[in-house]
């Protein structure tokens, strides 16, 4: 019997590489089961996706992992916790004594929206029955759809509401429906040991302890809409950390982060077109955004704190950053 790992790798090798061969097959002599049977014992000559394929380690207990935006792709975003062993092949929660972080941007852009919702949702219950800590942050892309910012939404994620007059129902603020009250309970800023958490970056112009600084941006979320705190500089837009030359992104890092008492920051929101985890400043800042969703490439990645190290996640396996 196979085990449930190499399962979940003979069902990704065989999306990759047979499924385009099934239809030379007749279904009684090769039916899916012993496709995927094949799949295991490919060679990597044959199907070059296989040597890149590795079955998850499940994460273990104390150990932080980051997810960055998932825009609405709920595929993607679920290989993205699987590769980081934080649910099964199915999309079930099964790690223990972990805290996972997803960064924010869960929606616009991809086919996925009330799915992908759906879903987030009920892994925050499912984590709590594994007495794990799971941590969904405010995006932008949040805070315009409470403030009906329709700009970077798709017709399909529409759809997925069932329509365009459900959608504001459920989202819009001014409605108060079930997504609203939901977002709002989400912080923008969160700190997990010496780590700070948020989705755009903590700009010298915001310097704040995390739960002074989410109140702030929900206070200006229901009364403020063109407050500060909610533009460029502010905690769920800012890009200086990644846009600005490194000299003037780490002299900026180092003072917040000496300010807060904290040792690095983990940022989603600017996107990184490799689709790699980057790092700059001595590991003091980190950018999560690697297009996870498949409008942006479908590049699922995590990031990894554990016993003082970081490590990016990846299909091909774990990859050590720090120290």
């Amino acid at each position: 019997m196979y085990q449930d790992g190499r399962k979940s790798l003979a069902k990704l090798i065989f999306h990759k590489c047979l499924a385009p061969l099934k239809c030379i097959f007749h279904k009684r002599l090769a039916p899916l089961k012993y496709l995927q049977i094949l799949a295991l014992t490919l060679p990597p000559l044959v199907c070059p996706a296989f040597a890149k394929l590795k079955v998850p380690a499940r994460a273990q207990r104390g150990e932080v992992i980051a997810i960055g935006d998932l825009h609405a792709d709920l595929k993607g975003a679920q290989e993205a916790f699987w590769i980081a062993g934080v649910t099964d092949e199915q999309g079930r929660w099964v790690a223990r004594g972990v805290t996972v972080v997803q960064t924010g941007d869960l929606t616009d852009r991809g086919p996925d929206g009330e799915p992908l919702l759906r879903w987030i949702k009920g892994l925050e219950a499912q984590a709590e029955a594994h007495g794990s800590r799971f941590v969904v942050l405010l995006g932008n892309h949040e805070v315009m759809n409470l403030h009906g910012d329709w700009r970077y939404v798709s017709a399909q994620d529409v759809q997925s509401f069932g329509g365009l007059e459900r959608r504001k129902a459920l989202l819009a603020l001014s409605r108060g429906g079930e997504w609203a009250r939901w977002l709002l309970t989400k912080h923008a800023v969160v700190r997990v040991g010496t780590t700070l958490f948020v989705h755009g970056g903590i700009s010298g112009d915001f310097i704040a302890p995390a739960p002074q600084l989410s109140a702030q941006v929900t206070a200006a979320i229901l009364s403020q809409p063109r407050h500060p705190i909610l533009g460029e500089r502010g905690p769920l837009w800012y890009r200086g950390y990644w846009l600005n030359a490194e000299e003037t992104a780490c002299a900026e890092a180092k003072r917040v982060l000496t300010t807060l008492g904290a040792e690095r920051m983990v940022m989603g929101h600017t996107t990184q077109r490799d689709g790699r985890v980057r790092s700059r400043c001595d590991g003091r800042l980190y950018a999560i955004d690697t297009g996870i969703s498949r409008v942006y490439g479908g590049h699922p990645a995590a990031l990894k704190l554990s016993g003082g190290e970081v490590f990016a996640l990846y299909r091909g396996g774990s990859v050590k950053l720090s120290p």
